[in-house]
């Protein structure tokens, strides 16, 4: 049951009280992602530019907790959309949000998207 992976995770030194219990389990069940964007050869900066747009935007959508755009450091051309929402659905709206579509549109016009691995 999964209930009881959270029950092992509950810290052994605080006492079970109930109440805190269920805004650790609220807190403990979120949706994550992790997308990985290649730059073409030679664009990476270009394209890291036009995914930072994203952050501030994506961080206002309701139901986000985290999001982040970050550089892989073993990989210059390699950039990561690291998110985590409150609720599949907010995940889901994510995914579907215009500014995403546009960002990632504007990365294929211009050329400097080689891959998108979600």
């Amino acid at each position: 049951m999964r209930l009881r992976r959270y029950v092992r995770c509950w810290p052994r030194s605080r006492p079970v009280n109930v109440r805190a219990f269920h805004r650790y389990l609220r807190v403990a069940i979120m949706f994550t992602h992790t997308t990985r964007v290649r730059a073409v050869c030679g664009r990476s900066e270009q394209l890291g530019q036009c995914l930072c747009a994203l952050q501030e935007p994506m961080q206002k959508m309701t139901g986000c907790l985290r999001f982040e755009v970050t550089r892989v450091p073993e990989d210059p051309a390699l950039w990561q959309l690291l998110g985590s929402w409150q609720s599949d659905a907010a995940l889901h709206a994510f995914f579907a949000a215009p500014r995403l579509q546009q960002v990632l549109d504007q990365a294929i016009r211009q050329r400097l998207l080689a891959s998108l691995e979600c």
